[in-house]
């Protein structure tokens, strides 16, 4: 991992973004930092986790000591988080180019077809927490802690941007969700905004400032007031099933209904979808007066499994309901069904943040806000420099090109070796019987073979 962050600039990048100075020495806040999202990758969830990394300075190197850690933490302000966002940006463009991404992204799979577009999945989580800190407060799951937001690539399953948040923020909060579309937008490599973007979330995003947002980055708005219009920008987000939604729902005649699609692209036995755009719109031209033009709802239902939480209404027809609003066009070569998959694979976020949180974001390790907000962003750190080991040091046919954090450290990263010296020289011995030392070589020689930036 170290290799890689220096390797596509990542290590440089945070040396000059936090130490404009220059200035030679051990411990740049650059490095400190890049240190830190090394070791959450290797699984530390504290700070004094790093002691095992320090342990061994010839294989990992010298690694600043915690209290140095802690104070660059503590130094890091607004502006030197936008400068370390940058850095990290350029590092993953670099990334993606090495990797021969550079004009387009690689495919996003759903419903056993690609989704030709750059896909940016919103969603919340909660960062529980046992004790005082500054912005901690009681959740909508009655735990106590913070409700961070995040914004994730589906093209290469990483994390993009984050906004660290009180425990008792909204989840439907637009203001946020903006701001953390902007720099997920930001986070991108330039050459993948010129194709296609989806903005996909759940019911939390179904606010009209946000979806009214989305639609004013587009060239063809009459609004196109935003300085970062001209985009093709398009959402998919969850629709709150209201009282309109659910009268629409039910005057669908039963042969409209047609068979949902899979996540393998065959015919569901259990699930069913139909367009309700017509229906809702006569039914309440007022309801979809102030959601963006050209907007669509797409219903599915299915029956529900045993356990499952319903409503009245539910409960009364028999089967479950999903409503998906979006603003993509109507095609015949995208059918409803097609549609509906396409968005139901925005769930793949819950791994995201199952990940996300095996890399420190189960934890914030400060009572200080902004050092909890600079861990975050060391989170997302981590989290991309997973997924940009994964890319470049593994090709199409290796399980470990598609392998979660767990399974790549147990695998890959926590290798047992031996340590020796013989002519001034350090070597690392790894078993050659060890099941994955064939991919780990691979992906050794491939990285390895990459220059570093000057």
């Amino acid at each position: 991992m170290a290799e890689v962050a220096d390797r596509i600039g990542l290590t440089g990048g945070l040396i000059a973004a936090l130490d404009p100075g220059g200035r030679q020495r051990d411990h740049a806040p650059g490095r400190v930092m890049c240190d830190v999202a090394v070791g959450l990758v290797d699984g530390a969830s504290c700070i004094e986790d790093l002691a095992a990394l320090r342990a061994e300075p010839d294989l990992f190197g010298p690694l600043a000591s915690s209290s140095t850690i802690w104070r660059t933490l503590d130094d890091i302000n607004g502006a030197a988080l936008e400068r370390l966002r940058a850095a990290r940006a350029a590092a993953l463009e670099r990334a993606v180019s090495l990797a021969g991404y550079a004009a387009m992204p690689p495919p996003v799979t759903a419903a056993g077809a690609p989704i030709r577009a750059t896909v940016i999945d919103l969603d919340v989580t909660i960062t529980c927490c046992r004790s005082e800190k500054e912005g901690a407060a009681p959740t909508w799951k009655r735990t106590y802690g913070f409700h961070p937001l995040l914004a994730s690539l589906a093209d290469l399953d990483c994390f993009l941007s984050g906004m660290l948040r009180s425990g008792n923020a909204g989840s439907n909060t637009a203001a946020d969700h903006i701001d953390v579309l902007f720099d997920a937008l930001a986070a991108v490599p330039k050459a993948w905004l010129d194709h296609p973007v989806r903005v996909r979330g759940d019911t939390a995003a179904f606010t009209h400032d946000f979806l009214a947002q989305i639609r004013a980055l587009r060239p063809d708005t009459d609004t196109d007031t935003d300085e970062r219009a001209g985009l093709d920008i398009r959402f998919s987000v969850g629709c709150r099933v209201d009282a309109v939604v659910q009268a629409a729902i039910s005057a669908v005649p039963e042969e409209a209904w047609s068979a949902a699609t899979r996540s393998d692209g065959t015919e569901s036995q259990r699930g069913q979808t139909v367009e309700i755009t017509d229906l809702v719109r006569a039914a309440s031209p007022a309801w979809f007066k102030p959601w963006p033009t050209g907007m669509r709802l797409i219903a599915r239902r299915e029956r529900p499994h045993s356990g499952a939480k319903l409503t009245l209404w539910e409960a009364a027809t028999g089967w479950r309901h999903q409503v998906v609003a979006t603003d993509c066009p109507a095609s015949e070569t995208v059918p409803v069904p097609r549609e509906e998959a396409e968005h139901r694979q925005h769930a793949c976020v819950e791994d995201r943040m199952r990940q996300g949180k095996q890399m420190g974001l189960a934890l914030l390790p400060s009572r200080i806000w902004d050092i909890n907000a600079a861990w975050l962003e060391l989170v997302i750190c981590a989290d991309q420099l997973t997924a940009l080991t994964r890319l470049l040091g593994f090709d199409d046919h290796d399980p470990m090109r598609r392998t979660e954090i767990k399974r790549l450290r147990y695998r890959i990263l926590h290798v047992p070796g031996r340590i020796t010296r013989t002519g001034r020289q350090v070597f690392l011995h790894l078993p050659r019987s060890w099941p994955w030392i064939e991919s780990l070589r691979t992906a050794w020689a491939r990285i390895t073979a990459i220059p570093i930036p000057a």
